[in-house]
């Protein structure tokens, strides 16, 4: 979020200024005493609050078929999609297994070896990026991206 907050200076008289704040930065500000410039980093967000502050709806921009692929994987409807069958799914979107990886490292980001379907869909989400040369990343979840695409395998006797 960016807005105005308050900084002080770091050199010499803790003079208290109020500034705007950027992206990358979130302090600007020249102190009268000493004509330094206090900068400081834009605070690091959760991992677990960004892609929890997306609703299902949000995720799946609204379509079906986000629900009709976690049916997929959790068809008892557990409400868990263990780490072999999400692997098994996701690897049906032709991603190399690398970023395959970075994709199921940013979805579980409890680190619990399973997803729940709010972080199925922010996988699902990632692999759209990944195939339309998006970064795979957290801050990618929030722009528009098409729907990913999955083959299909048919078993032949």
């Amino acid at each position: 979020m960016y807005g105005l907050i308050t900084v002080v200076c770091p050199v010499i008289c803790s003079e208290v200024q109020t500034a705007e704040s950027s992206p990358g930065f979130v302090a600007a500000s020249v102190c009268s005493c000493s004509g330094a410039w206090s900068l400081e980093p834009e605070p690091v967000r959760d991992r677990n609050t960004m892609a929890a502050a997306l609703s299902l709806t949000q995720l799946s921009s609204g379509n079906p078929i986000y629900d009709k692929y976690y049916r997929q994987v959790d068809p008892t409807n557990s409400g868990r999609v263990g780490a072999p069958d999400a692997a098994l799914f996701l690897k049906r979107s032709g991603l190399a297994d690398l970023v395959l990886g970075k994709i199921w490292d940013l979805a579980d980001s409890e680190r619990k070896g399973s997803l729940n379907k709010q972080q199925f869909f922010v996988a699902l989400r990632l692999v759209a990026c990944a195939q339309n040369g998006l970064e795979v990343a957290l801050k990618s979840l929030n722009g528009a991206v098409p729907l990913p695409k999955f083959v299909s395998f048919f078993i032949l006797f």
